[in-house]
């Protein structure tokens, strides 16, 4: 074994495993992806489309629901980094 791959895979072996359903990192990336990719791009790309045939209401509509999704993103993200920062003091290696 070469010493880059063996410190590669010492690497990756030294954070926990992210990927259990309650880790804060998991949250914080479905928070900063999946929040705008489902609800704020098709907001933007409807009103980019359909730029001068909507009608008042429908544009008040489409920004009040990329203004909550953008403020749900916001308080996601901040929760599942303080979640994240409250539990590392839990943090073991190669747990």
């Amino acid at each position: 074994m070469s010493g880059s791959s063996f410190f590669f895979t010492f690497l990756s072996r030294l954070p926990p495993h992210i990927y259990h359903p309650k880790h804060p990192l998991l949250h914080c990336a479905g928070a900063l992806g999946y929040v705008p990719l489902c609800f704020v791009l098709p907001c933007v790309l409807y009103l980019r489309a359909r730029r001068g045939a909507l009608a008042a209401r429908e544009v008040a509509a489409s920004w009040a629901v990329i203004c909550v999704s953008a403020a749900v993103m916001c308080l996601a993200a901040i929760g599942s980094l303080r979640s994240l920062i409250v539990s590392s003091g839990a943090y073991k290696f190669f747990s």
